[in-house]
C-alpha cells in the first residue's frame, strides 16, 4: 500500500524553521484541532505556509474572512510565545481578500 504524505516541506524561514505545506489537508484528513497541529509543527521546528493554509481553507468552501478568523483563533490557542503569536495574527489579518481583488489595503504576505 502506497502512503501519500500530506505535509510537504516547502523551505525555511530566516530563523531556520521549516515551512510546511499541506497543513489544511492534514488537518481535514486527521481531524486534529488546528491549534494542536500548529503547536506540534512549532515544537518540531516548523510552521505552516500561512498564505497556503488560508488559501486551502478558502478553496474548500469557507468564506475568506472566516478562514482568517479560524486560523487566528487556532494561532491564539497554539501556545506560541506572545510576540510570535501577535506577529502571526497581525500578518494573517493583513492578508487581502482575493474576492476584493486584494484591494483591502492589506500588506502582501
Amino acid at each position: 500500500m502506497k502512503v501519500k504524505l500530506l505535509l510537504r516541506e516547502l523551505g525555511r524561514t530566516p530563523e531556520g524553521l521549516t515551512v510546511w505545506g499541506g497543513v489544511y489537508a492534514f488537518y481535514e484528513t486527521h481531524g486534529l484541532p488546528l491549534s494542536d497541529l500548529l503547536f506540534q509543527l512549532w515544537q518540531n521546528g516548523g510552521l505552516p505556509d500561512w498564505p497556503m493554509l488560508v488559501a486551502d481553507m478558502a478553496a474548500a468552501g469557507r468564506p475568506f474572512p472566516r478562514c482568517i478568523e479560524a486560523v487566528c483563533s487556532a494561532v491564539g490557542d497554539a501556545c506560541y510565545p506572545m510576540e510570535m503569536r501577535d506577529a502571526i495574527i497581525a500578518r494573517l489579518q493583513s492578508m487581502p481578500d482575493p474576492k476584493n481583488g486584494g484591494s483591502d489595503g492589506g500588506a502582501p504576505v
